[in-house]
């Protein structure tokens, strides 16, 4: 069993809904450095000062609308929207029934539809691309280089908000809050001897402290997506929704 994107793709006729594997993802972001308008290319998504160059489905046609990147190990696979990550067993019996698919590598079940699954190690990254990346500048590639998180390194709490995973200093179990209203907070637990304030996120069994406060919550989920700063701090773009970043 593996982890596939569930995508779609805008171009200037059409729709197209397909799936790729996300097993060596690096990140996803919608931070692009474009490239000039007539070098053939559609630019680069950048993280750790290294330039991963936009690819993109075969059938698309005309400029289309690319929104978020996939980062893998030698390219960023663009789409216009990210719609879930699932994890679920490939059928491969397209391959041996038909040619019409070439593109692809089988099917995967997703809502009850059958999605097919873009062949990504037949992606071929153009010379063009490799040759405008020597040319970039490092101190323009540094300048523009956007903050990013890795995979995994955040915490949805609840469908509500977000914590970053380096902040939880625990998860406890919530039969240990003490339950008073006062403001913001519905109750008080204890962790390492200290009595911290619980912020209700929605009725659950846990209870994540970060930092000198607890966030009581059912459903705590793994997610993927990109750091952006505003004017009310931080907030995390997944799948096309935002979500704001708790600060311990």
């Amino acid at each position: 069993m593996k982890e596939y994107f569930i995508c779609e793709i805008d171009d200037e006729k059409k729709m197209l809904r397909f799936a790729i594997d996300g097993t060596n993802t690096l990140l996803i972001t919608n931070k692009l450095l474009k490239a000039p308008a007539n070098s053939g290319i559609y630019g680069f998504a950048i993280y750790k000062s290294k330039l991963y160059p936009v690819v993109t489905h075969m059938s698309v046609e005309g400029r289309p609308k690319l929104k978020y990147f996939v980062v893998f190990p030698e390219f960023a696979f663009g789409v216009t929207r990210l719609l879930d990550r699932v994890a679920t067993e490939l059928s491969e019996k397209i391959i041996s029934t038909t040619q019409t698919f070439g593109n692809y590598m089988g099917t995967i079940e997703y809502l009850g539809e059958t999605v097919f699954v873009y062949d990504i190690t037949k992606v071929q990254v153009p010379k063009e691309a490799e040759d405008l990346a020597h040319e970039v500048k490092k101190e323009e590639l540094k300048s523009s280089e956007k903050e990013f998180e890795r995979v995994g390194e955040f915490l949805l709490l609840g469908k509500k908000l977000v914590v970053r995973t380096s902040d939880v200093l625990s998860i406890l179990p919530s039969n240990n809050i003490t339950r008073f209203q006062s403001g913001e907070y519905i109750g008080f637990t204890e962790f390492k001897d200290t009595v911290i304030p619980v912020i209700f996120v929605q009725e659950g069994n846990y209870l994540v402290v970060v930092g000198s406060k607890a966030y009581l919550c059912q459903k705590i989920e793994n997610i993927v997506g990109t750091v952006v700063k505003n004017t009310d701090g931080e907030i995390l773009e997944v799948y096309g929704q935002t979500y704001p970043i708790v600060k311990p």
